[in-house]
């Protein structure tokens, strides 16, 4: 077949080509992305969970017990966060008898079951640091 004078473009063998080069940069991309992804999600929530062990302490110093709630501190999740993760602060005593709170962060997201806590000795997850 051929082609008129002055029309130009690309055989359907290019165009095949370069959507095949396409794809397999896809395939290469899409783990990484996914794992950065999940990365900065973590990395907020670890973020909020030590702005509210930072608001207990000075709860604690102010009222010498922890506060019940995130609304008791005068905290609340940006919107963003609270798509992503449930917290939830719960108060409790120590065996030795002395006060305690731990906060815990869930994943909304069952493709994510990496939980994270904080406690108020300064304890986190297992997967704290991954």
């Amino acid at each position: 077949m051929k082609m008129k004078a002055g029309c130009t473009g690309f055989s359907l063998v290019e165009i095949m080509v370069l959507l095949t080069v396409m794809g397999f940069l896809l395939i290469i991309a899409t783990p990484d992305h996914t794992e950065t992804t999940s990365h900065n999600r973590k990395a907020l929530a670890k973020a909020f969970l030590l702005k509210v062990s930072a608001y207990q302490s000075g709860y604690f110093q102010q009222h010498r017990e922890y506060a019940l709630s995130l609304t008791g501190l005068g905290l609340t999740p940006s919107e963003d966060l609270k798509a992503l993760y449930n917290f939830q602060l719960n108060k409790g005593n120590e065996p030795s008898g002395l006060d305690g709170y731990s906060i815990k962060a869930t994943p909304i997201d069952s493709s994510d079951s990496q939980i994270l806590w904080l406690n108020h000795l300064g304890q986190t997850s297992v997967n704290w640091n991954n």
